[in-house]
């Protein structure tokens, strides 16, 4: 293989295996025996830290969607509890009022004792 080509494969590997969740024991290893893995291990374990990142980049975009909607979800249901709230505590209010008019009315009907 090209000197070219072979460093430039090795600094992908390289920037995969540091972005790689890989403990670094392992990290480690491989890098100190570059020169002893064969090329097709190299290409298979550039293949396979490509696709880890990629996964773990779609498992992060579906937690925060994941958490965005729980968000939204939550926001909604505090906004329906506290209309429900609200409207209950509107029915109380009439209903104080309609006593308070009523009770104003058989006043006004009953006549002042002197």
């Amino acid at each position: 293989m090209n000197a070219k080509i072979e460093k430039g494969i090795q600094e992908r590997l390289a920037k995969l295996l540091a972005d790689s969740p890989l403990a670094e024991n392992i990290k480690k290893a491989l890098l100190d025996n570059m020169d002893k893995i064969p090329d097709y291990h190299v290409f298979d374990l550039i293949d396979a830290l490509e696709k880890e990142k990629v996964e773990l980049q779609r498992i992060a975009l579906d937690i925060k969607l994941y958490l965005e909607q729980q968000d939204k979800d939550w926001k909604d249901l505090e906004a329906k509890q506290e209309a429900v709230a609200d409207e209950i505590v509107d029915q109380e209010i009439q209903k104080i009022e309609d006593e308070f008019k009523l009770q104003q009315a058989k006043d006004s009907l009953t006549p002042a004792t002197p």
